[in-house]
């Protein structure tokens, strides 16, 4: 039986916890127990979904700021440490995405993506693992997606970006799992996040159509089914589960599928 309260005790830091996938994943750890930092860029996402966490029993403390940004990053860290104490859980979640054909694409939009989607997770683990490294013990759950494994047109700026953070949470696993951290990345599908929900409505109905068509599962995903995933690798039931590229896409990346 799944205990209900895996991490009751838990210090759990959360990346672009204002909305999706990050809101869903703070949600579900802090209704299991864990303290939760919030760190995300909207105020009034912040704090709606720290007081949710709060009418849970949660402790929380919010960093409201640019994770592209290197300095706001070492800012939001020591803010969470001071509050809640050094991180157990590191789930590195926070992502822009800027769609165009890749002759579209300038360096500006290249380095914000990266600056955003791998290098905040870059930056940030390295503030919060000499903690875990001092005490034998720690998580890392990075979210990835399936376009880091393969592509479509107009995706290539997020598409590598996702394959750096992939190929980066396995070296993570190899160079520190024998010292008591596991490191995983999650690859969710085509989920209904904002990112998806502007796509919808600046193409129509026949964009959620065609999203939906990437799953073997005939529907768009739901954020609290990726945090879900995140929750498990991050609980003590993964225990034995590090260095992995976590599939949690509606089968995706096993359909023989057309983006129709």
């Amino acid at each position: 039986m799944v205990n209900a309260r895996r991490f009751d005790g838990a210090v759990v830091y959360v990346t672009g916890a204002g909305d999706g996938i990050g809101r869903a994943t703070a949600l579900r750890l802090a209704a299991e127990g864990a303290a939760i930092g919030i760190m995300t860029l909207d105020p009034n996402q912040a704090e709606d979904v720290a007081a949710e966490c709060r009418d849970m029993g949660a402790a929380v403390v919010i960093a409201v700021g640019d994770l592209g940004d290197a300095d706001f990053v070492s800012e939001a860290h020591q803010q969470v440490v001071e509050a809640l104490g050094p991180a157990d859980i590191l789930i590195n979640n926070v992502a822009v995405g800027i769609e165009a054909p890749f002759l579209e694409l300038t360096d500006a939009d290249f380095e914000r993506t990266f600056a955003v989607n791998f290098m905040a997770g870059v930056r940030l683990t390295r503030l919060v693992l000499p903690a875990m490294l001092e005490k034998g013990a720690g998580v890392l759950v990075n979210v990835a997606s399936v376009q880091g494994a393969f592509g479509w047109p107009g995706a290539s700026a997020y598409a590598a970006s996702k394959g750096a953070v992939m190929s980066w949470s396995r070296q993570l696993a190899n160079e520190f799992g024998t010292r008591g951290i596991r490191s995983n990345s999650v690859l969710p599908g085509a989920v209904l996040t904002a990112m998806q929900m502007e796509r919808i409505a600046r193409e129509g109905e026949t964009s959620r159509t065609r999203s939906a068509n990437l799953h073997i599962i005939p529907r768009l995903q739901e954020p609290e089914e990726v945090a879900a995933a995140i929750a498990f690798l991050a609980s003590a039931e993964a225990s034995f589960i590090t260095g992995t590229d976590f599939r949690a896409d509606g089968g995706t990346m096993t359909k023989a599928h057309s983006y129709l």
